[in-house]
């Protein structure tokens, strides 16, 4: 009788809480992700008003130039997110610096194309990015080519020809000229992985698909992900999704046969 009570008293606490909660979202007009994201202030007037802060949305944490006054609130857009209000996308930009232009805090993303500007071939090279140490095809200036990565600049890719077209390091199967390229930076396709299956920690893996003259190149992106099953049983699935190497289109994405069943997978 005891423990039923206190089962009781239990779950009256949560729900009230839950009312509460919802009283004070829609107190402030706040219903949706959406309606969070408008109620930021990005006005200025000096660029001393603009500052970068961490944003949430329903896949973690992102990057913002917005007024230094600005009332991020982290709690509220989980709670959003986990009862499915939420109307926003998934992504972010990486931003570097922020700055008040027209009254309106404007912030700039961080620029990757310097890592893989090229005048000739000679300038591009294969192995890990020296800042990074992710695999890396890029302007030989900025890539450690003592390292090389597994099935990235040996074996597959021992077909791979490093070559300097349109003022960028680019890689073609040299068996194949001008068919299979790889264009989008490992960064890239995992911003790309992010923005489709959320904020997690993706292995990224080069490989080439296809047969003949169909044959390719994606990148491989692997992760877990924690999700609830039938709402209430935690569960972690293993995703991937592949990502066309030339136009950072994503191509695939596999998920466990259940996962329709289970939500945050």
């Amino acid at each position: 009788m005891k423990k039923n009570l206190f089962t009781l008293s239990i779950l009256s606490i949560f729900l009230i809480s839950m009312i509460i909660i919802s009283g004070i979202v829609s107190a402030a007009g706040i219903n949706t992700l959406k309606d969070y994201e408008n109620s930021i202030n990005y006005t200025c007037e000096q660029p001393e008003d603009c500052e970068i802060k961490d944003v949430r949305n329903c896949c973690g944490y992102h990057p913002e130039c917005v007024n230094k006054n600005s009332i991020v609130n982290a709690s509220l857009v989980k709670e959003l997110c986990e009862h499915g209000a939420q109307t926003g996308l998934c992504g972010y930009k990486d931003i570097k610096s922020c700055k008040c232009e027209k009254n309106k805090c404007i912030g700039s993303e961080k620029n990757v194309t310097d890592y893989n500007y090229c005048e000739r071939d000679t300038d591009c090279a294969c192995g890990t990015n020296i800042q990074t140490g992710e695999c890396f095809i890029g302007n030989k200036k900025y890539v450690n080519e003592t390292k090389q990565c597994p099935d990235y600049c040996s074996g597959f890719a021992a077909n791979l020809i490093n070559r300097c077209e349109n003022n960028k390091c680019i890689s073609s199967n040299k068996n194949l000229p001008g068919k299979d390229k790889v264009k989008i930076l490992p960064e890239t396709a995992s911003l790309r992985a992010r923005e489709r299956l959320g904020e997690l920690g993706f292995n990224i893996t080069l490989k080439e698909v296809g047969t003949g003259n169909e044959k390719r190149f994606v990148y491989e992106t692997k992760a877990k992900k924690e999700g609830k099953l039938f709402g209430f049983l935690k569960v972690k699935a293993d995703i991937s999704a592949e990502i066309d190497a030339e136009t950072g289109e994503v191509t695939k994405v596999h998920k466990p046969w259940w996962s329709f069943i289970a939500t945050g997978i």
